[in-house]
């Protein structure tokens, strides 16, 4: 990629340009999918297995365009994978756009793919304008996100966090039966520094995460409207038994 002279203002960049320079990302983006849906296992849909095969393509396939886009490319103990523009006062907090990599057995190909493409897609755009920020901006393509795996959720970001309880490596995945703490270090990971709770996420030196994600209801769909502000989010709560009427579909419906 070249790189033109660096500016840390917008407001010089018309919205014409800005949006030419998005438009001719599209190819890219469609090229990026195609490769991450290649990372998928055998079957229908798409399974980005949480620590396994699936879920270690998806990182290796960012991480590689990100090096071809001339970012800084990084991994923490979780394996979490972090791109970074670097901003013009390094030591401010840093804006961090994100999602996930892995997905539930049979998923979709956006379910927090789409999130992580669109980050890299606007460092793109503003690394082909010129484009320096205040502080770093960085895309963060978070870990075992999705539960089903080890039965236990956002390991990657309470990880990141130094959150995430001891008595997590000892569980097992679903299918290999064998422990989180396995599967991290053959993905690369540290799960001593893990358990040690060492801080990859300062929440003091995140100015902002913005996270783009798939619709997980119908409503956006059904009001005709492509994109919106999510005015909330559900925590995760669970029941050991529970009798469902109706339908099974997405939790977020």
């Amino acid at each position: 990629m070249t790189f033109r002279h660096k500016s840390s203002s917008m407001t010089q960049y018309s919205a014409g340009l800005v949006r030419r320079k998005t438009d001719e990302q599209k190819a890219v983006v469609d090229g990026l999918f195609e490769a991450l849906a290649k990372c998928s296992l055998a079957g229908s849909g798409i399974t980005r297995d949480t620590y396994g095969p699936g879920e270690d393509c998806a990182h290796r396939v960012i991480a590689k365009h990100a090096l071809d886009l001339g970012l800084e490319v990084r991994v923490d103990a979780a394996a979490n994978t972090y791109v970074t523009l670097p901003g013009k006062h390094r030591d401010r907090p840093k804006v961090i756009i994100g999602s996930h990599l892995d997905s539930v057995p049979n998923g979709g190909n956006f379910d927090g793919a789409a999130g992580v493409v669109a980050g890299l897609t606007s460092l793109a755009v503003l690394s082909s304008l010129g484009f320096e920020p205040e502080c770093d901006v960085t895309i963060m393509g978070v870990r075992a996100e999705e539960s089903v795996w080890f039965q236990v959720s956002y390991i990657g970001s309470r990880s990141a966090l130094g959150s995430l309880p001891a008595n997590a490596m000892q569980m097992r995945r679903i299918d290999t039966k064998r422990t989180l703490e396995s599967h991290i270090r053959d993905s690369g990971g540290d799960p001593d520094a893990i358990v040690d709770g060492k801080i990859e996420l300062d929440p003091a030196q995140v100015r902002a995460f913005l996270e783009l994600h798939i619709e997980q209801a119908p409503s956006l769909v059904e009001a005709g409207v492509p994109v919106a502000v999510g005015a909330g989010i559900p925590g995760n709560f669970r029941y050991a038994s529970a009798r469902v009427l109706g339908r099974y579909d997405h939790v977020g419906t």
